[in-house]
């Protein structure tokens, strides 16, 4: 049975398994085992599915730590400046980390003057 729900028709419902405990991410094994036991309980099912998608708890495949230089080059001086995270740029440059991530993913100069690029460090 596939039916259409809301965010607030899942958390209803999941606090029902809960026993009205607000804290549901809390309460995920008990969520998980009720699930198991009660498999025939789709409502249920479809209620966890749509909070984990809302709340981003899915389950989370491990990538590695990706690492990479930000560099800033300055079109108008010439000058290059290096760091490990957009934080040290932004310090760097006297501006806030997120206007330097910001700009990096746009493509555009930062101040008509910085450009912003990354380079992902070798494995060592």
């Amino acid at each position: 049975m596939s039916r259409k729900m809301k965010f607030g028709e899942a958390i209803t419902q999941l606090l029902k398994v809960t026993k009205g405990d607000p804290e549901i991410a809390k309460n995920k094994s008990m969520i998980t085992k009720y699930l198991e036991k009660h498999s025939d309980d789709s409502l249920t099912k479809i209620a966890w599915e749509i909070y984990l998608r809302e709340v981003g708890l899915k389950k989370q495949v491990y990538q590695g730590v990706r690492k990479y230089f930000w560099i800033a080059e300055d079109v108008i001086d010439g000058k290059s400046y290096e760091a490990d995270t957009s934080a040290e740029l932004a310090e760097k440059l006297d501006l806030k980390p997120s206007s330097v991530v910001n700009v990096r993913r746009s493509g555009k100069l930062l101040h008509r003057r910085y450009k912003i690029t990354r380079k992902k460090k070798k494995a060592q």
